[in-house]
């Protein structure tokens, strides 16, 4: 029988020196595990946004334009209940009740308004702001893909766009508290402008991601969307709206 006293036991410096070593190599693949679980999110909200364009573009098939308009001010409805009332996209209730079904992750915890309990939708769509007056044009010479109803702007067919390719007509949101009107019309909802309720911001690390209108899905630096505080029409936040969102412009 082998004495209990000649059994080998750990010392309290063995254990820390075990701990302490336990502990550097979870610093060391927690970044890598965080990186892994981003990146799984990124590329589950891609996937959201590809079966968002597929559904616009059977809705296109249906009426020939754009999903139109981004939002009903006169019974408040916005484009994802729309489509999701006519059945293009899922929605979390039946009836719709304006949160789509598709939602990115890193818009688990966001709600309509600090205190909240009432989730948000993940993607806004590309809109355009008017000039009040008759007819209404807009402010900045610059058409989005489509507009709200109280705009008096009509609906776009995809022989209206210019470069479809090139130009978003879906994106991210930013991580806020906020319901939002379930579009952006102009430059001023550009990242780091702080003049939209609803501007875009880095989602994904550095990237957000976004829907074009020819329906492919990019992964965008947000870099590429940021007008430095320059949120004017002459300004950084002109060209970047010209070059990513208005259909007017090649």
């Amino acid at each position: 029988m082998v004495n209990a006293m000649n059994t080998k036991k750990f010392t309290l410096i063995e254990m820390l020196v075990v701990i302490a070593i336990i502990s550097i190599l979870a610093s060391l693949l927690m970044p890598t595990l965080k990186k892994s679980l981003d990146l799984s999110y990124q590329l589950q909200c891609a996937n959201n946004l590809k079966q968002i364009g597929s559904a616009i573009h059977v809705y296109i098939s249906d009426y020939n334009f754009w999903p139109w308009p981004t939002r009903n001010s006169n019974n408040g409805k916005r484009w994802f209940e729309l489509m999701a009332e006519g059945r293009y996209l899922g929605s979390l209730t039946n009836p719709p009740s304006g949160l789509l079904s598709l939602r990115c992750k890193m818009h688990a915890q966001c709600t309509s308004s600090p205190g909240s309990n009432n989730p948000i939708n993940s993607y806004v769509m590309v809109g355009t702001a008017t000039t009040s007056g008759t007819p209404p044009v807009p402010w900045t010479g610059m058409y989005g893909i489509s507009s709200s109803i109280d705009t008096g702007l009509g609906p776009n067919t995809l022989a209206n766009v210019l470069s479809p390719s090139r130009k978003v007509g879906v994106i991210e949101r930013c991580i806020k508290d906020d319901y939002g009107s379930g579009e952006i019309r102009d430059m001023r909802a550009l990242y780091n402008s702080g003049a939209s309720s609803e501007y875009l911001a880095p989602i994904h690390i550095n990237a957000l991601n976004a829907m074009f209108i020819d329906s492919h899905v990019e992964s965008m630096d947000s870099s590429r969307v940021d007008c430095f505080g320059d949120a004017t029409a002459s300004g950084i936040g002109g060209k970047i709206w010209k070059d990513l969102f208005a259909i007017n412009f090649k």
